[in-house]
């Protein structure tokens, strides 16, 4: 709660947020613009407002989720799922790293859980609020972040397995409920569209430095690592869904055929993403569909568990305890030690990204002031510098204190002779790359 402001999440409230409800939806300048959310975002935040005000918006949303994910679970996979599921997503540092975030990954996973009731319910019996339901969180979802689309994509394919591969339904008796999951995660394309040009002219570029490949690995690391030990319980619980496929052909909500088409739809959609859109996003836009993610992960264990302790209930809730408790300890530890060191990189995983480790913007800011004294001050530092300090400072001190960005600088003044004496960055990499940018490669670095 008290975490202060990153790069981005500055970013989003001085370019969007700031400037009323209405504004996020006719400028889209970069992909920052979690339009929604801006939006909502524009009627929370206030001049000179704390930062631990500013994290409750994301707060409640993320509480309100951690008590409908047991319903949802519970729904589509059963209790035991429901069990594990929460477990993994309720301690997963990629949780923890995105709960509080003034940002829309987050806040998507309420519409995107709620999605994914609604329709499958929608899908077996065909109340209407139900799929108006599915309609308006699906909706929702894509308008706070356009990729979301992919993962109710998911969900669409899904609807259309579990109608099409079910001998008890007849095709022409759900024509209609098939168009309402088709149609309505499109419907939050609505939200784009005065920027619509802007939109797909941003979807064309390259703005993450990451590839396909890269971020694929990633993501498997980043959701794993911390739960390597339920792994081959997972596996095996895979190996088992297979088999009882082959066996009963159930596409119930909650049976065995209907998961494995939601497992199936999610890879099937992931290749389709990667296909036709041959500029990766960042691993963060993964980020909305963790809690599905851990959903499937969450009864894929289940299953193991069932069958490698059947009647044998003592033994199998010792060895998930243990398991539990292995997970939690590895977590809490790795935090610890991470926080604990100098940090020599610039955090980009998704176990740790958008911490400062090590760089506090309002220190910076004190003692910049208060160096600067009544006269004035030119500072070197990079974008998160720019908008995190400047942020921080209001239109006195930033008449006494210059922030510059170095490579603007470069390229504007490119003069040893006026370079400024103080630079501010968050991190030793990459206060190496701005002195190396401005033709100062020889500085030794001592850590105190």
């Amino acid at each position: 709660m008290t975490d202060e402001l990153w790069q981005d999440e500055v970013y989003t409230l001085v370019h969007f947020a700031s400037k009323g409800f209405f504004y996020p939806f006719l400028d889209y300048h970069l992909p920052n613009n979690h339009m929604l959310f801006s939006a909502l975002l524009a009627k929370w935040w206030f001049p000179g407002c704390s930062t631990i005000y500013l994290r409750t918006l994301p707060l409640c949303i993320f509480l309100i989720t951690l008590i409908i994910y047991p319903f949802v679970a519970t729904r589509i996979a059963g209790r035991s799922a429901a069990f594990f599921a929460l477990f993994f997503f309720g301690v997963s540092p990629i949780t923890q790293n995105f709960a509080l975030q003034i940002r829309g990954y987050s806040v998507s996973w309420l519409p995107i859980l709620i999605s994914l009731l609604s329709l499958a319910t929608y899908v077996q019996n065909g109340i209407w609020y139900w799929g108006l339901a599915y309609v308006f969180a699906s909706a929702i979802s894509v308008a706070i972040i356009p990729t979301n689309i992919f993962f109710c994509g998911i969900f669409v394919v899904w609807g259309w397995i579990q109608i099409l591969f079910d001998s008890k339904r007849k095709f022409n008796d759900y024509i209609s409920r098939l168009t309402i999951i088709t149609i309505g995660p499109l419907l939050g394309f609505i939200a784009y569209a005065y920027v619509l040009n802007d939109f797909f002219s941003l979807s064309q570029k390259k703005i993450s430095p990451w590839r396909w490949l890269a971020i694929l690995k990633h993501w498997f690391w980043a959701t794993s690592f911390d739960f390597i030990f339920f792994l081959p319980v997972i596996g095996f619980g895979f190996i088992l869904l297979f088999k009882k496929t082959l066996r009963k052909n159930d596409f119930s909500v909650g049976e065995i055929s209907t998961n494995l088409s939601l497992i199936v739809s999610t890879f099937f959609i992931v290749a389709i993403w990667v296909v036709i859109f041959p500029n990766p996003p960042f691993p963060r836009n993964f980020v909305p569909f963790l809690p599905v993610w851990f959903l499937m992960a969450g009864y894929l264990a289940s299953l193991g568990f069932d069958c490698l302790f059947h009647n044998k209930p003592h033994a199998s809730k010792f060895i998930l305890l243990v398991l539990m408790a292995i997970s939690i300890f590895s977590i809490i530890h790795r935090n610890n030690s991470t926080f604990s060191k100098i940090n020599t990189e610039f955090p980009q995983d998704l176990r740790r990204q958008y911490y400062h480790e090590n760089f506090y913007p309002s220190q910076a800011a004190f003692l910049l002031k208060k160096m600067a004294g009544n006269g004035s001050l030119s500072v070197l530092t990079d974008y998160d510098g720019i908008y995190c300090l400047g942020y921080l400072l209001n239109n006195s001190d930033k008449n006494n204190l210059k922030l510059l960005h170095y490579k603007i600088w470069k390229y504007k003044v490119n003069d040893s002779q006026s370079l400024p004496r103080f630079v501010v960055t968050h991190s030793f990499s990459e206060l190496k790359r701005i002195l190396n940018s401005v033709g100062i490669s020889s500085v030794r670095l001592t850590i105190k």
